[in-house]
């Protein structure tokens, strides 16, 4: 999708009414998010791609922090002052894009979360996020890793698929079947921002000089499983094999020193 598609419609209406009728329900990348979040009174914070307000409400609630909600449509930042209390006062809400923050050196925290993937250019992205924090400012982003486990299936499956078409190829009439069984074939995103995995993720945000960088996997079923039949110990190792394959990933990273980058990738 484009920036003019989210500038233009600001989202949808039945999408506004659907995250305010479910605005206490968090899915469980959301609970992990809100619990390895913690803003101290007066901070200030910024929400990047803020969005309809999913989590202003609930930050707000965490601490009496200075609030700042940044989206590239106007229009949908307007429902987050109708989602909120009057009496939020350290509310800012700004329309600005993503790849050219208007801040410099001020923000404690920012955090991207179910957005980092629809930013065209993710790594002027994070140059901008980087500079936008104030000395020891942190970092925390949402992400999809494309080397999932679930995307080596859908890969592997789909060169599968090519194999049986080009032999069906030679029957015509095989080929017609192969065709309507085949017809949902998986297809790569098309967004740019979302062409990402663990290690280039590392990398980049190496290349922008963050510190302290942590990368993790959302908990997944495959990980409470092994947590049950594994030894601590030997988990514990097998964790950190198994978040390069996790499907979402948690990133925190730390700015810490006070030189202004503008990096671009060769």
């Amino acid at each position: 999708m484009s920036k003019s598609f989210f500038i233009k419609s600001g989202y949808d209406a039945d999408y506004i009414k659907k995250v305010r009728n479910n605005l206490d329900k968090f899915e469980p990348t959301d609970i992990d998010f809100l619990k390895s979040f913690h803003p101290k009174d007066d901070e200030l914070i910024l929400d990047l791609c803020a969005g309809e307000g999913r989590f202003a409400k609930k930050i707000l609630e965490i601490a009496n922090i200075n609030y700042v909600g940044l989206d590239i449509s106007h229009k949908i930042l307007l429902s987050i002052r109708d989602l909120l209390d009057s009496d939020f006062t350290r509310l800012n809400l700004i329309t600005a894009d993503a790849e050219n923050l208007p801040f410099k050196n001020c923000f404690n925290q920012i955090f991207c979360l179910h957005s980092f993937f629809f930013i065209p250019n993710r790594f002027k992205a994070l140059n901008e996020i980087r500079n936008s924090l104030s000395l020891n400012g942190i970092m925390i982003l949402d992400v999809i890793n494309l080397i999932s486990f679930h995307n080596i299936r859908l890969y592997i499956i789909n060169r599968i698929k090519r194999l049986i078409r080009f032999l069906a190829k030679k029957s015509r009439l095989i080929y017609k079947i192969v065709i309507f069984i085949l017809k949902r074939e998986y297809r790569k995103s098309q967004r740019s921002g979302n062409k990402g995995n663990y290690f280039i993720y590392l990398w980049e945000l190496k290349r922008l000089s963050f510190k302290k960088i942590h990368i993790r996997g959302y908990y997944s079923k495959l990980q409470e499983f092994l947590q049950k039949i594994t030894p601590k110990p030997i988990y514990n190792h097998l964790s950190k094999v198994l978040v390069v394959f996790n499907p979402r990933l948690f990133i925190k990273g730390v700015r810490m020193d006070k030189t202004q980058f503008n990096v671009k990738i060769l």
